[in-house]
């Protein structure tokens, strides 16, 4: 038979294979019946081209306002849309992190994020738990507050020698200083120093791919991610290099030098094999450590600034609570003075449920050997479908959030809070909510109170001032000008916002 006889029958049979799969998923899959996109029930790549476009959490919010609370993400999985889902899905403990979720590990292992086994993660958070602990947090908070006193240094530099500050830029590189300092008890100085840099657009390439292959393992699997394979070998060598000089300083100080993620984990044994963490596990993690620690402290802050810089009213009002509460920037710390400016948790809050750091939905399913009836919100679930509950859309969901894409801190204050706080999902919830949560929070209120005991801001001018903004366009997903617009790679990347500092008036 010839070359070309044998490629026609290859493309005949795999039209007829897609011809009889796609027929099964319209017509006789345990899942037929619920409402989405025909093209979504019919390939999990639908799900992959959103994600390559860094708009899935956009894509649910529409079909969820097209379908109803419920919606066909994918042949096997199922989005939901309200609080009551939260409570079914994440406070469940059937459930565990979908397998799907190993297509993003570079060396194989498990990490605190991508292990479904319930004692590998417990082992895993405890960890990262210890690290974040209260006691830790009191100790870490002085090196925390230098890395921000080198912020403000920053920002004092771009005040005087540039005619706008894209916060982007400044709170990024501060954020993963501090994740450094944080996971590894060094550093990498991105404040000041340029030579890594490089290390903020090149995770962003690897969590884009990370994110298509998770909506569509095949994506991995058939070979299409291989450009972005090389573009993450671009570089690629360069940060496992970085990763490797981190250890090995921290190695020479000993482990037991200071409590950090590095010394807990490297201290610690694999609760299935029982054998001393491996290096290339301690990489798997730190990977997920950087993005988690340092993205979702820049997408917070950034989506504050954006948001305070264009209500005024707000902004009067968390400054004033600030500057009543402490005398002078130096006095800014963690501590009752600094839990007691409510309005100021309720930005944050605000800024979060507007603009989540982690945008998308986390995957949960059944294990193989629980055949137990499973229910969601009413909805009885088919064994081996995924479900979730897609972050984006519940926050803007008017049923808990009326005048969903308006910033208003007061509605916390709201008596009638409910399920609004259940439907509040920023950092994920239940047993695998995020580990950081409490650090986040620290870390974004002194950053934010000391900038603003020290300046004043306000919008750019012109057209520097829509940065970070929609496009203004009718119709447009990313439309709404005064929208805060994130890009979701599973963490989120966003730009600006452009402002104009000035020293404050004593």
């Amino acid at each position: 038979m010839e070359y070309w006889d044998v490629l026609q029958w290859t493309i005949a049979a795999a039209i007829l294979r897609c011809i009889v799969v796609w027929s099964y998923r319209a017509t006789l899959h345990p899942l037929r019946k619920f409402p989405g996109p025909v093209l979504a029930s019919l390939t999990e790549w639908y799900g992959a081209y959103h994600a390559f476009c860094l708009r899935v959490h956009l894509t649910a919010y529409d079909n969820h306002q097209r379908y109803g609370n419920v919606v066909r993400s994918a042949p096997n999985k199922l989005i939901f849309n309200t609080a009551q889902a939260v409570t079914d899905i994440y406070h469940n403990e059937r459930l565990i992190k979908a397998r799907d979720y190993m297509v993003t590990s570079i060396t194989g292992n498990y990490s605190v994020f991508t292990a479904h086994d319930k004692r590998v993660h417990s082992h895993k958070r405890k960890l990262v738990g210890k690290a974040i602990s209260e006691k830790s947090m009191r100790e870490f908070e002085p090196i925390m507050v230098h890395h921000v006193n080198v912020l403000m240094q920053q920002l004092e530099w771009s005040r005087q020698n540039e005619a706008f500050t894209d916060m982007t830029t400044y709170i990024k590189r501060f954020g993963f200083d501090v994740v450094s300092d944080l996971g590894f008890g060094e550093s990498l100085n991105l404040q000041t120093d340029p030579k890594y840099r490089f290390i903020m657009w090149w995770m962003q390439i690897f969590e884009v791919r990370n994110n298509t292959a998770l909506q569509a393992p095949t994506f991995v699997w058939t070979g299409v991610d291989i450009p972005l394979f090389f573009l993450k070998l671009f570089r690629g060598n360069k940060f496992l290099q970085m990763i490797q000089g981190l250890t090995n300083r921290r190695q020479e100080r000993g482990i037991k030098s200071r409590d950090d993620f590095f010394a807990y984990m490297m201290d610690s044994k694999n609760p299935i094999t029982g054998k001393d963490t491996s290096m290339k596990e301690f990489l798997e993690e730190a990977l997920f450590f950087f993005p988690a620690g340092g993205d979702t402290i820049s997408g917070a802050l950034c989506a504050l600034f954006f948001y305070l810089s264009r209500n005024p009213k707000c902004y009067r009002k968390v400054t004033e609570e600030i500057r009543t509460t402490f005398e002078t920037e130096a006095d800014v710390c963690s501590g009752s003075k600094l839990s007691s400016c409510k309005y100021l948790r309720a930005c944050l809050d605000e800024s979060l449920r507007l603009a989540s750091p982690v945008a998308g939905t986390l995957w949960r399913e059944l294990p193989s050997t629980d055949n137990a009836p499973f229910i969601v919100d009413g909805h009885v679930i088919p064994k081996g479908t995924l479900v979730g509950v897609n972050t984006y859309s519940i926050h803007h969901n008017p049923d808990y959030y009326p005048d969903p894409f308006t910033f208003k801190p007061e509605r916390w204050f709201s008596d009638k809070q409910g399920d609004m706080y259940t439907a509040f999902i920023p950092f994920s919830t239940g047993s695998r909510s995020c580990a950081g949560k409490a650090m986040a929070y620290m870390e974004a209120s002194i950053a934010l109170s000391r900038i603003l005991m020290k300046y004043e801001f306000e919008s750019a001018d012109g057209t520097k001032r829509n940065v970070g903004g929609g496009s203004g366009r009718s119709g447009e997903r990313r439309g709404r000008r005064e929208e805060y617009q994130i890009y979701d790679h599973f963490s989120s990347s966003h730009f600006g916002p452009n402002l104009r500092l000035r020293l404050r008036n004593m």
